[in-house]
């Protein structure tokens, strides 16, 4: 894998910027469109990193149909997740009866159901998306819907534990059956579960933010028919007076994006030491 992800990320942050700079000028249309390219890159990015879509996909399949990149995420990513906890079960198959195992194969149905609900909610969404820029309370609902995932705490029903220490302390003896585990093992594990959780939050908050922002691509920047850009989008529309949240959100994926991508340099399981 090149780093191509990297440098649509960074691309990414610069149309954020833009976005907001236009922003404070009142250019609501350009605000949008760059917003959107800002949204259209991370997502591409997140697909690139994650392995389940190909530069040449982005180049000749996808393009500017953000929604495909969702549709390749979606349908390869559970499959990789089925096929690592496999792997993982099979080098160390004692782990079956430890509750920590329990708990990670209960966390991937519960990942199974969540994507499975995105799967669902897409194309109706992606009808009615210029629809939802309209309405300031489903907008509203939307942003308050993203905001309510919490990256702190932990997946696996351990909340309370802080340290690797104390974490260490608590699975020694369930894990420490299966494999020696030293506390650098603990310390990879807990990372690797909260950036779990932060490309999950990533996932859904772009999708819904691409949800919201793909249909103004072209609409915020040329007149069609009757449709005059400078007439739409104005500081009455809903849209507009939600740009700053949702600029929030956009803010907040793309740190998520840079600790992942700085964490892990390709999609993995932290995996405990053989030795």
């Amino acid at each position: 894998m090149t780093n191509m992800h990297l440098t649509l990320l960074e691309i990414a942050k610069q149309d954020l910027k833009a976005s907001k700079c236009l922003l404070s000028k009142k250019l609501y249309p350009q605000s949008i469109f760059y917003l959107e390219q800002s949204i259209e890159k991370a997502v591409k990015s997140l697909g690139i990193w994650s392995g389940n879509v190909t530069e040449e996909e982005i180049k000749d399949r996808i393009r500017h149909k953000t929604p495909k990149v969702f549709t390749f995420i979606l349908k390869r990513g559970i499959e990789k997740v089925k096929k690592t906890l496999k792997e993982f079960e099979e080098k160390f198959p004692e782990i079956k009866e430890t509750s920590l195992w329990k708990k990670l194969q209960n966390q991937a149905k519960s990942m199974e159901k969540d994507i499975k609900n995105i799967q669902d909610k897409w194309p109706p969404i992606e009808e009615k998306g210029k629809d939802l820029s309209f309405s300031k309370e489903k907008l509203g609902e939307i942003i308050n819907h993203i905001n309510s995932s919490k990256i702190s705490g932990w997946i696996l029903g351990l909340e309370g534990i802080k340290t690797v220490k104390e974490l260490y302390q608590v699975l020694k003896k369930d894990v420490g059956k299966v494999a020696p585990l030293t506390k650098s093992d603990i310390e990879k594990l807990k990372k690797s579960y909260e950036l779990t959780l932060k490309v999950l939050f990533c996932t859904k908050a772009l999708f819904y933010l691409s949800a919201i922002l793909s249909p103004h691509v072209s609409s915020s920047r040329y007149p069609e028919k009757m449709h005059n850009p400078l007439k739409v989008y104005t500081k009455e529309m809903p849209l507009v007076q939600k740009l700053k949240p949702l600029m929030k959100i956009a803010e907040k994926n793309l740190e998520y994006l840079s600790d992942i991508y700085h964490n892990m340099p390709s999609i993995e399981v932290f995996l405990p030491n053989d030795s």
